[in-house]
């Protein structure tokens, strides 16, 4: 594995697991999550599995073009 497959796998699942500790927390507070849903940004109880919140189409928010490193 090169540096940089391992650098995104790492970055990957830091985000996954600061994805869950966002959740945990809006749960233990009774707050709801943002998600991008079938084109536009919709408010879940974090509390339903994802599965059943995920979306029902490929389309994604576009991303960021020009970052710079």
């Amino acid at each position: 594995m090169d540096d940089t497959t391992r650098d995104s796998a790492q970055a990957l699942g830091a985000m996954q697991r600061a994805a869950n500790k966002a959740r945990e927390r809006a749960a233990a507070h009774n707050l709801k999550v943002p998600v991008w849903k079938d084109g536009q940004i919709v408010h879940v109880d974090p509390k339903v599995p994802a599965q059943q919140v995920g979306s029902t189409n490929s389309e994604s928010p576009p991303l960021r073009s020009g970052a710079s490193k």
